[in-house]
């Protein structure tokens, strides 16, 4: 009967307002651990599997929204301890990817949809192999579009310990310090993903100087950016620095990632303003790290400034205001927070809206 009624909601759900909307993929995650609990594995795959196809067929593998699922469903399957079908899934969603890549081609050039029997069948090849040949690609091309694909990899590949991560990490960032004008944001994004990678694996300890040189290649990396406040780039090169920053704190090095901090906030006030959208977006996220990762007398000054600055713009009566109100009072801030609605602003920065879900820095 529990199968039945999960099934019924998720295609329901499916068909109503579809296979992407975060209902649905809510839906199905929790039919997986179902079928997990109920040690039927193979029918929870499937689910996933289908998801997977979904996603990339209607939004891309490199949409957000594709790789939010694909990290998180790799992360799902390492909590079950099957981290070789972790790696296994990665793989399997570029190949899907690959797979309908071939399909559209095909049918642009024949000017229709190829059948199932004309496909051929590919090469299977390792994630270490994909990985070596996207490092390959990024050094015969080294543009912010290759460079970007890159770093989505890593970042998809690092739920399981796969040592080319590492690899393609570093040759990321050493063609971004040959092309500092163009890759500064790539730059940034690479040593915090290598960071991330190296906390995730609890070798902080053997890779010691990667995270004591950030502060070095955080001030070089400032120098070179053009910090224009009309730029969307410019808020970019401030989202890739408090990663960064927030990956040498997990790391316990408190006073370089204090410092960095601190420079971050500054450079906002002064770029964009101390009561602009943008610079209350800064305080907030640096809030939420300490939050989640040290504690809440840390986090307080933070949100505090943020309120400060969202009563002087937008008053008390709008959802972020009272948001951080309420977070002063309970100490601990969500976002997410019906008694925080309506909002008379989310963040729209140079024509884009940052939504929720990008406050939350790993």
């Amino acid at each position: 009967m529990a199968e039945g009624a999960y099934l019924e909601a998720f295609r329901g759900s499916e068909h109503l307002i579809s296979a992407t909307n975060d209902e649905t993929v809510k839906i199905g995650y929790e039919l997986v651990t179902f079928y997990n609990e109920q040690s039927r594995k193979k029918d929870g795959d499937k689910i996933l599997e289908s998801m997977t196809q979904k996603h990339i067929s209607s939004l891309g593998i490199n949409h957000r929204k594709t790789k939010q699922h694909i990290l998180h469903v790799a992360e799902l399957l390492n909590g079950l301890n099957r981290g070789e079908d972790a790696l296994a899934f990665l793989n399997h969603a570029w190949d899907i990817a690959a797979s309908q890549d071939d399909e559209m081609s095909k049918g642009t050039e024949t000017g229709r949809k190829s059948k199932p029997k004309d496909k051929q069948q590919r090469p299977t090849i390792t994630g270490q192999q994909r990985l070596q040949q996207i490092n390959e690609g990024i050094i015969l091309n080294p543009s912010p579009a290759t460079v970007n694909h890159g770093l989505d990899a890593a970042e998809l590949h690092a739920n399981g310990y796969e040592p080319a991560v590492e690899a393609l990490l570093r040759a990321i960032e050493h063609q971004c310090t040959q092309n500092p004008a163009n890759l500064v944001v790539q730059g940034l994004r690479a040593r915090s993903e290598l960071l991330k990678y190296y906390i995730k694996h609890n070798v902080v300890a053997d890779h010691y100087s990667d995270f004591s040189t950030v502060t070095e290649l955080f001030m070089v990396s400032w120098a070179r950016a053009t910090w224009d406040r009309e730029s969307f780039k410019c808020h970019e090169i401030i989202e890739a620095s408090l990663e960064l920053a927030a990956a040498v704190l997990r790391a316990d090095l408190t006073s370089d990632a204090n410092w960095m901090f601190r420079e971050i906030r500054m450079k906002t006030s002064n770029v964009f303003g101390v009561d602009d959208e943008r610079t209350i977006w800064t305080a907030i996220s640096i809030g939420l790290v300490y939050q989640r990762y040290r504690t809440w007398s840390e986090a307080r000054p933070w949100f505090e400034q943020a309120y400060a600055a969202a009563d002087a713009v937008w008053g008390l009566k709008d959802g972020i205001t009272k948001s951080l109100e309420k977070s002063l009072e309970k100490r601990y801030f969500s976002y997410i927070n019906d008694e925080g609605r309506p909002f008379k602003t989310i963040f729209g920065v140079s024509g884009m809206k940052i939504m929720p879900t990008r406050l939350h820095i790993e």
